[in-house]
Parts: C-alpha cells; sequence; structure tokens
C-alpha cells in the first residue's frame, strides 16, 4: 500500500513554510523527516496584529498572531532601527519568514560584535544553519540561548528576550524533528507552550511531531487548539489532514486537505502533495498527477513524497526515464528516503 509520510513544516523559510513531507496510515518509519525551519503559518486577521504609534509593538503582536508579513512591515517602520541592535536581530529574523536569507545573514554579520545582540545573532544564524540542513551546528548556536533563561538585556524593547527565547526554542525543536528525534522535539515545544499556551509555532510544531510519534488523538486535540483560534489556518488544517490519513478517513482527510487550499493553494504545497497521494491510492491517477505536479512546482526543492508518486504514475505509463528523473530528485531532497532509493533500485534492476 502507498504510504504517506507525516507533514512537515517546511522549513519556515522554505515556506513561506510549507510544512514538510507527508505519510499517512503505517507506523513511522525509520528514516528521517524533513521538519521545517522557521515557517510562517498564516494567521487570522488578529485584534492583536496592530499596536497604534509603535511599531515594535505591532511587529511583536503581528508575529504572535502568525502574521509574519505584517511583522516584517513593522519592525521596519520602528524608531532606532538603524541604531539598536535588537531591533536589527529581531528584523533579520522576520526576513528569514520571508525568504530573504542573504539580508538576514548580512545583517547579523554586521552587529555580530555587540555583546547587545550576541544572543539573537546566534540564534539568527541557527535557523540559517537548519536551512542548509546543518542540524548539530544549529543546535550548537541555540544550545545556549534555549537552555537558558529568558534575558532581554538593559534596554530592550518590550518582550525581545522572549521573542529571542521562542525562536532559540524552536532552532532547537525543530533541528530534532528534521533528524527524526520527535520527542526530543516536543520537549522544546513543550517548552514554549509551558509559558504561552496557545503560541501558533509551539502548538503547530508539536503537533506534526505527536503524528510522526504515531499519537494520533493527542496530535487532534493540539491541532485543534490551534483551529479554535485561527479556524482556517491552513497548516493546522493541512496537519489534521494528515490525521486522518493515518486513521483511514480519506473523506475527512479531502475535505481537511481542500481547506489548507482556500486558505493558500499557491504557495502551500503538502495540502496538494497529500491530495495527490490520496488520489494516487484511490486510482484517481488524473487528478493524482495534476496536484503532484503543481506541488512540484510550487517549491520543487522541498519535500519528496510528490516526486515519489508521479514516479510511480509514470513508471505505471512505461515511462522509466522519465521516473528516474524524478526519484534522483527525490533522492537529492532527502537523502534518507528508502522509498526513493528502492524503486530506482527496481527500477534499474529491470531495464533492458
Amino acid at each position: 500500500m502507498l504510504r504517506i509520510r507525516p507533514l512537515l513544516f517546511v522549513p519556515l523559510f522554505v515556506l513561506a513554510l510549507s510544512l514538510g513531507a507527508c505519510r499517512g496510515p503505517g507506523e513511522p518509519s525509520d528514516d528521517v523527516d524533513q521538519a521545517p525551519v522557521l515557517s510562517p503559518p498564516m494567521g487570522e486577521a488578529s485584534s492583536r496584529s496592530s499596536v497604534a504609534g509603535d511599531p515594535w509593538g505591532s511587529a511583536l503582536a503581528a508575529y504572535e498572531a502568525g502574521d509574519y508579513g505584517a511583522a516584517l512591515q513593522a519592525i521596519g517602520e520602528a524608531p532606532g532601527l538603524d541604531s539598536d541592535t535588537r531591533l536589527r536581530v529581531s528584523h533579520a529574523s522576520l526576513l528569514l519568514f520571508a525568504r530573504r536569507f542573504d539580508e538576514a545573514k548580512s545583517i547579523v554579520d554586521t552587529i555580530a560584535d555587540d555583546p547587545r545582540a550576541r544572543a539573537g545573532v546566534r540564534v539568527v544564524r541557527a535557523h540559517l544553519r537548519i536551512n542548509t540542513q546543518d542540524y548539530e551546528s544549529a543546535r550548537e548556536l541555540a544550545g545556549e540561548v534555549a537552555s537558558g533563561p529568558v534575558a532581554s538585556g538593559v534596554g530592550a524593547p518590550p518582550g525581545y528576550g522572549v521573542f529571542i527565547h521562542e525562536l532559540a526554542c524552536l532552532a532547537m525543536a525543530w533541528s530534532e524533528a528534521n533528524q527524526n528525534e520527535h520527542v526530543r522535539a516536543i520537549r522544546w515545544f513543550d517548552r514554549i507552550l509551558d509559558r504561552q499556551a496557545d503560541d501558533l509555532l509551539g502548538l503547530l510544531g508539536r503537533g506534526n511531531s505527536l503524528i510522526a510519534l504515531n499519537l494520533l488523538q493527542e496530535a487532534q486535540e493540539t491541532l485543534r487548539r490551534v483551529l479554535a483560534v485561527h479556524p482556517t489556518n491552513p497548516y493546522a488544517l493541512a496537519e489534521l489532514g494528515m490525521v486522518h490519513l493515518k486513521l483511514g478517513d480519506e473523506e475527512a482527510a479531502e475535505t481537511h486537505f481542500q481547506k489548507a487550499l482556500e486558505k493558500d493553494d499557491a504557495r502551500y504545497t503538502c495540502p496538494h502533495e497529500g491530495l495527490g497521494l490520496l488520489y494516487l491510492r484511490q486510482g484517481r491517477k488524473d487528478q493524482a498527477r495534476d496536484h503532484l505536479e503543481r506541488a512540484i512546482r510550487i517549491n520543487p526543492d522541498i519535500e519528496y513524497k510528490k516526486y515519489n508518486g508521479l514516479a510511480r504514475i509514470y513508471l505505471e505509463e512505461g515511462n522509466v526515464a522519465e521516473a528516474e528523473r524524478l526519484l534522483e530528485k527525490s533522492i537529492a531532497n532527502f537523502p534518507h528516503d528508502a522509498e526513493a532509493r528502492a524503486l530506482l533500485k527496481e527500477l534499474r534492476g529491470s531495464s533492458p
């Protein structure tokens, strides 16, 4: 039976997050899932997303509400942005959500020698390492900040210390999740949620790791906490779709994937991938092809199951060369995937 891997956050940066790869019914596999770096879920409009006359407060409120574009715009208007290195760290952090990695790196490289910005610089660099899959370096950079107390420093913008500490915990959690260490990842997500029970990224990350561990009831409860506040959040909807798919409720899975696409069908790959794999399992090959191809077009450089599924279609059609190309790309995106390697070995073994 076709197995679908669970939703991953895809890196926050990579999205503009796609939630990673998808897995469906069956036991968790031993290979590694790709999880998010920073991933920006799209939040609902919120009264917290604007603080009159206070750009920094507006940026922080928008971040907490999941409106990362508004947060980036607000921080750009903050007085003292050019002179306060902690504001510049915050700006660099929010640039990551927009996948503007070079700009973020340039900022932290410029201010790295300022002791006030030291913790924030380490955290931004940790997320940049996650984006290049250098998880060991990411943990080394973020661990000191995540394991320590929340510390803003004298004269820091209100809430700055909590903001940086959360990003450090996310870096640790995503580094562990990306290497299939989901129990460890949940400990870091819980550290965030212990301080703020409705934290959006904490809840989404926790739900994703619970799915990977096959703790589906607990995953449902966690994701419903997100939807209670953000009822159309595409990441929570898509993750719930994966839960239903693992439980064998294909109708509910399809409904949740479709609802996720109603919110964002142009930048978020996982619902397309989930629908493609679902339709492939059901024998609806044309619809499967459409969604898998759309998932690849949106972002060809993350996830891998979409390539495996489309390769299966080409193999059924006798297009061995195209299937081989897709499987090679799948492995390039995610070298730990056993399915693509097995298919490629079978394909090459049967070729004349």
